[in-house]
């Protein structure tokens, strides 16, 4: 066994609660889970899941995997528990860079939900709106009957006063592309799988069945707006849980307009990227919020199709 560190866990039902406890980095997930279970007097028995989170991704504890297989680097872990009965959803509140996990049945209504939202966040109810893949749910339905899973993801918004039928949506948070900080990486002809990229805009994105790199969605040519536009992962092929994080390029000329959540406003002439092995993605370290950023980008079809490096 390596040598025992501290880790802080925060509870996913109360935020503004966390705890302390030794781990190392070669013992299993599930280790960890046991631990923390224990500390906070849940018996396994009466529990369907008892997950640990890196940042809003499910650490994969089968077969047995260790800490050490996640770069942690001060990402934030949390620890979710559910009893019998319960799933737990993610909903992207209108605070900027807010995301809350809430515990709930699947047969629970939409507007119970939105109640136990009104008591975390204060929106009214009367114009407290919830949507899942760009489709407004319905107060007297379920939520199961709306489509809405164990870990779907909800964006709220809010009408606009007067009875406009207006909507606000929350922000997404994404690479800063505004700072112009890009990479450039030679393309390979093999690597691990969903890392293929083409010509065009290629949307990096973290999906739960891939969680040790960023994925790679290509979107080929033309404008995308990345706050209305759901992702399909490569590998599972589903765009449920995706995450877009970065943005990168290939064999195009591209620009930018946006709008960040502080009203700034962004706008790029056109850039080129015409080295025909090479890639430019844009650093994904820096994050901002944005209330829309649109990618637009041109150029020809028929260049051949290479793959990035996992290790890049």
């Amino acid at each position: 066994m390596g040598a025992p560190h501290t880790i802080d866990v925060i509870l996913a039902d109360d935020p503004s609660k966390h705890l302390k406890g030794p781990f190392t980095a070669d013992e299993p997930v599930y280790n960890i889970i046991q631990r923390i279970a224990i500390e906070l007097q849940q018996p396994q028995a009466d529990y369907n899941y008892q997950e640990l989170y890196l940042s809003g991704f499910h650490l994969e504890y089968y077969p047995q995997l260790p800490l050490a297989n996640y770069r942690i680097l001060g990402g934030i872990l949390t620890y979710q528990s559910f009893r019998k009965g319960e799933i737990s959803v993610f909903v992207k509140t209108l605070t900027h860079g807010k995301t809350l996990c809430i515990s709930c049945n699947p047969w629970n209504t939409v507007l119970a939900l939105k109640k136990i939202l009104f008591r975390r966040e204060g929106v009214p109810l009367g114009q407290m709106l919830l949507q899942y893949h760009g489709k407004l749910l319905k107060d007297d339905s379920s939520l199961q009957s709306q489509g809405v899973h164990a870990m779907a993801t909800l964006t709220m918004s809010t009408r606009v006063r007067g009875g406009l039928n207006l909507i606000l949506s929350a922000s997404t948070r994404f690479a800063d592309v505004s700072t112009g900080n890009t990479e450039n990486f030679k393309l390979v002809s093999r690597s691990s799988p969903g890392l293929t990229v083409r010509p065009g805009t290629n949307v990096q994105v973290m999906c739960p069945c891939t969680p040790r790199y960023q994925v790679i969605c290509p979107v080929h040519f033309g404008t995308i707006e990345l706050t209305q536009r759901q992702f399909i992962c490569p590998n599972c092929k589903s765009s449920h849980d995706t995450v877009p994080v970065t943005v990168g390029f290939r064999m195009c000329k591209y620009r930018f307009h946006g709008l960040k959540a502080d009203g700034t406003q962004f706008t790029t002439g056109w850039a080129v990227i015409d080295q025909q092995g090479y890639y430019r993605r844009f650093e994904s370290r820096i994050q901002t919020e944005w209330t829309r950023l649109d990618f637009l980008a041109h150029g020809a079809e028929h260049f051949g199709r290479l793959i990035l490096k996992a290790s890049e």
